[in-house]
């Protein structure tokens, strides 16, 4: 939100969790941030305590709503932008790149709200490639109206490489993930995989960074496998202190009916570490890690991670191309400032000014 507040008259509607972040830029009150009550509904679902949501002073050109087209908040901000903001572009910030259908009542609901819905915006701003797979499959909304601009950025200067860090071979490979200890993010994968990795005679060690439900488990695996750890969570401007003791990141999520990986951010912030990572086939995770930094594995393969690891355990020199091209990737398409950029992009695209925006696909 900084760096967009950089590039365009800003105005974020947020309830007052916002208060509670601790924001990875500099402290100090946001000039751009208006936070009214929640009122929650249940589930996910709320309303904000505000019938104008600031826009009857604001008066904004565009109305970003980051949430899909079938949640109650969404229709609270389209409602208020057609009362106090008219001719204002609604644009969908689409993260969600599949679809559940629900059977019965609930499931039609769902679907004439969305639907309903996308015919009341102006484009949708997709996470991903795969999200906007998703909006254009589900709901036949036009390609042309759909913008692929990554939903997170990286702050490059906290997540960059380790200074002066060496390693010899007598070192063990210390493999590293951050983010939570959730069956759908494949941990129990990644156990298996390094061990296995171990029994063909790699040195490895496993660090693991995070919460979630899967922690006992992993305490408990930990304490009979000294190659193993657990850490506690830390607060966000300290991960990238973990990220830079690791030689190689691994995101091994796993593909649900409902749920694939959706923004992949620790696996940009250890990209912006210069760590060579390894990822599976979900979600957003082979958008990132394409062209020459493709390390790719099916999810839920133990032997096909155990491989991959076992090829950079013996293969230097391909961690320190993957490492110095992992760094670059993110200051080309990854910092807050280029996310901004492209934001900004597209919401001139969508006012018939400025340059063509730019899209991922």
């Amino acid at each position: 939100m900084d760096a967009l507040a950089d590039l365009v008259e800003l105005r974020l509607v947020a309830p007052p969790v916002w208060d509670e972040i601790k924001w990875p830029t500099s402290s100090g009150p946001r000039p751009y941030l208006d936070e009214y009550p929640r009122i929650r509904l249940g589930g996910h679902q709320y309303l904000l305590g505000s019938m104008t949501m600031g826009m009857r002073s604001f008066r904004p050109e565009i109305v970003h709503v980051d949430y899909e087209p079938w949640s109650v908040i969404f229709w609270q901000t389209r409602l208020a932008a057609a009362l106090f903001a008219r001719g204002a572009r609604v644009v969908v910030g689409g993260k969600k790149n599949t679809y559940r259908r629900y059977g019965g009542l609930a499931g039609k609901i769902k679907d004439s709200l969305a639907r309903a819905g996308l015919k009341l915006v102006a484009g949708v701003e997709a996470a991903s490639r795969m999200a906007a797979g998703m909006y254009a499959r589900e709901f036949a909304f036009p390609r042309d109206r759909i913008a692929v601009v990554t939903h997170v950025g990286v702050d490059v200067e906290n997540f960059e490489p380790a200074a002066g860090r060496a390693r010899t071979d007598a070192d063990p490979l210390v493999v590293g993930y951050c983010g939570q200890f959730s069956e759908h993010k494949g941990l129990r994968t990644l156990v298996a995989a390094v061990e296995a990795a171990r029994a063909a005679g790699h040195d490895l060690h496993l660090d693991l960074l995070g919460e979630g439900d899967l922690r006992p488990e992993l305490e408990r695996q930990a304490l009979t496998r000294p190659w193993m750890k657990v850490e506690d969570p830390v607060e966000h401007d300290q991960v990238a202190g973990f990220m830079k003791r690791l030689d190689l990141y691994v995101l091994p999520a796993h593909v649900l009916p409902d749920h694939e990986e959706h923004d992949g951010h620790a696996l940009l912030q250890a990209l912006s570490c210069g760590l060579p990572s390894i990822g599976t086939r979900s979600g957003i995770i082979p958008e990132i890690l394409t062209g020459d930094l493709e390390q790719l594995v099916e999810p839920a393969d133990v032997a096909g991670l155990a491989a991959a690891l076992g090829k950079f355990a013996t293969d230097p020199g391909l961690r320190e191309r993957l490492a110095r091209r992992s760094r670059e990737l993110v200051l080309e398409r990854y910092s807050f400032q280029q996310v901004a950029r492209r934001k900004t992009a597209n919401y001139h695209r969508l006012l018939g000014v400025g340059g063509e925006e730019e899209n991922d696909g």
